[in-house]
């Protein structure tokens, strides 16, 4: 198994994580930069990390890569967790205060659509056919704190100062 990781800090902490399993190699590279292995592989996996990569050059690096007639592209995504409709509303009227737009809501129904544009990509590419589309829901349910800790990690939310945030709790209580 080869995995990639461009970023410095995760790829320190995969290499603490992997270091027990020699038949892993990690290397710290971006898919682009990796030097493509012909045909070496059964599957390429990637987790919420294709659809950065110009599709000219993803999905025939990825095709290269797998061998052939049996290789297999798997594509992962998770997608933003959705508050309940009530607590986005809410969101919607506070967040604009702080010069934050509301993240768009997505419904099930909706998310689906979106990983099925993502897989419908590599499909038009010419290297993929036969498109299986899974999902599993999963329900949490987070404390007000827990959440907009959640939220301080997606964009464009994580430019917001951290007394922004505190300020941003207190006025939602």
């Amino acid at each position: 198994m080869v995995c990639l990781e461009p970023n410095p800090d995760f790829y320190r902490l995969a290499q603490a994580c992997l270091g027990s399993y020699p038949r892993v190699q990690l290397l710290n590279c971006s898919f682009e930069e990796w030097e493509l292995v012909p045909q070496g592989f059964a599957a390429v996996v990637a987790a919420s990390s294709l659809h950065w990569i110009r599709p000219e050059i993803a999905y025939s690096k990825a095709a290269a890569a797998l061998a052939r007639p049996h290789g297999q592209l798997i594509m992962l995504w998770n997608k933003e967790l959705q508050p309940p409709p009530d607590l986005y509303q809410e969101l919607a009227r506070i967040l604009p205060r702080y010069d934050l737009p509301p993240r768009p809501y997505e419904d099930p129904t909706a998310q689906l659509a979106i990983l099925d544009q993502l897989g419908q990509r590599a499909i038009s590419s010419g290297y993929f056919r036969d498109l299986v589309l899974g999902h599993q829901e999963v329900v949490v349910i987070y404390s007000l704190d827990r959440y907009l800790n959640l939220m301080s990690t997606y964009s464009p939310y994580e430019r917001l100062p951290g007394l922004q945030w505190e300020k941003l709790r207190t006025d939602w209580r």
